[in-house]
């Protein structure tokens, strides 16, 4: 019989919705600072200088860099003031719900908290080499992006970074990104396809949260740790591949995944499962059931599901 509170995830959806409140109530908060502006194009930039360069956000609080009624196709300037603009900084771009292209110079390495979040006319997004961090909900509710290039220079993806970009398409995670926060993906509806390199570590819980067009996950050999409900109610999803490098399978990472039928396990050997994330012991996996992609894909979405799966060499 499942067990009541497991099976409706009670504590972890209580947990998921106090941080997503949270989260909301924090993306909505920040610094007030000094502010410059200048104006290139028929659009008034507001920007703060620290070290001789310039951030892309506002001295107001909560108001974007930019008028929040600029529309069309913008590319933001590479210097402001004089300074090169390396950061598009948190709320830079909050709410400006008529953009539809950006265009990123390659002086910029980071690309901070919320800064396009709610751009929900925003349709493509060039972010260049330079590029080193996609900070949290830096793309969130930007529901007509269709696809996304993540360049080589992006080592973290930040948690809800692209949270409920419901026209996303593909995505693929490029060779330099170490970790996939958790809620990176969640509520992606049109996702149908991912490929995560072999050099991230870590997917974050919920990361994959109700992608239910998804249909096939590839997942790195450098990867060690798959978070609790990662792949969930991905109704879409036929076939996974676990690379080799998985010591962990968080709790119900794939739940109500209903059609998936293939699971590969780069390494079936060494497999067990306990009822807590803390266990050091459990129940051993026969290798020669994992080996069997069917057999496996039944354990991980139904047989063991509510459990917490590891691998020990």
């Amino acid at each position: 019989m499942r067990h009541p509170i497991k099976y409706l995830g009670v504590d972890k959806m209580k947990h998921k919705i106090f941080k997503t409140l949270l989260a909301a109530v924090l993306a909505t908060m920040t610094f007030c600072a000094e502010a410059d502006t200048e104006t290139i194009n028929g659009i008034e930039w507001t920007y703060t200088v620290k070290d001789g360069k310039a951030s892309l956000e506002s001295g107001g609080c909560l108001d974007p860099a930019i008028p929040k009624s600029t529309s069309g196709a913008i590319t933001i300037p590479s210097t402001l003031g004089g300074y090169p603009v390396t950061s598009i900084g948190g709320r830079a771009f909050f709410g400006c719900s008529s953009l539809k292209s950006v265009t990123i110079p390659n002086s910029v390495t980071s690309i901070g908290r919320s800064a396009f979040y709610g751009c929900s006319s925003l349709k493509s997004v060039t972010i260049p080499n330079s590029v080193t961090s996609i900070e949290d909900r830096a793309f969130q509710f930007c529901s007509s992006l269709t696809s996304v290039i993540i360049p080589n220079s992006v080592t973290r993806i930040g948690e809800y970074a692209f949270y409920d970009c419901s026209s996303l398409t593909s995505v693929m995670i490029p060779e330099s990104v170490t970790s996939i926060g958790d809620w990176a993906f969640d509520c992606c509806s049109s996702l149908t396809s991912v490929t995560i390199s072999d050099s991230v570590t870590r997917i974050g819980e919920y990361a994959f949260y109700d992608c239910f067009n998804l249909t096939s996950v590839t997942i790195g050999n450098s990867v060690t740790t798959i978070g609790d409900y990662a792949f969930p109610y991905c109704n879409s999803l036929v076939s996974v591949t676990i690379g080799e490098g998985v010591t962990g399978i968080g709790f119900r990472a794939f739940c109500d995944c209903d059609s998936l039928t293939s699971v590969t396990f780069a390494n079936p050997n060494g497999w067990w499962y306990a009822n807590s994330a803390d266990a050091t012991s459990g129940t051993a996996i026969p290798a020669d059931s994992l080996s069997n992609p069917a057999t496996a894909a039944k354990y991980l979405k139904s047989t063991y599901l509510y459990y917490y799966w590891f691998r020990t060499e």
